[in-house]
């Protein structure tokens, strides 16, 4: 089964959690479908090797210096033709 990666906790209240090829990149896992990971560390997982990623109300918890790597380990480990979808908040929108 082809591995896709969920950045954060990966709960049964995520829609991608009824996706069983997610897995969560959790600081603190709480169940089988997540492992215990720091987005600022480098991914545990080989080059061209996951088809889809999503980080959603995630990055913008990270220190501004750190992104610029987190998205070269997503782009190292996304395999060619792969999606990223990437959400972050508009605190100036309503």
């Amino acid at each position: 089964m082809e591995q896709y990666l969920y950045f954060g906790s990966l709960g049964p209240h995520e829609r991608q959690y009824q996706i069983p090829n997610f897995i969560g990149l959790a600081l603190e896992p709480s169940h089988d479908r997540e492992i215990r990971h720091d987005l600022a560390a480098a991914l545990p997982y080989g080059d061209d090797s996951i088809a889809k990623i999503q980080a959603q109300d995630v990055l913008e918890h990270l220190p501004f210096e750190k992104v610029p790597f987190v998205l070269d380990e997503i782009y190292r480990v996304l395999k060619p033709g792969g999606t990223f979808r990437l959400s972050a908040p508009d605190y100036r929108s309503p």
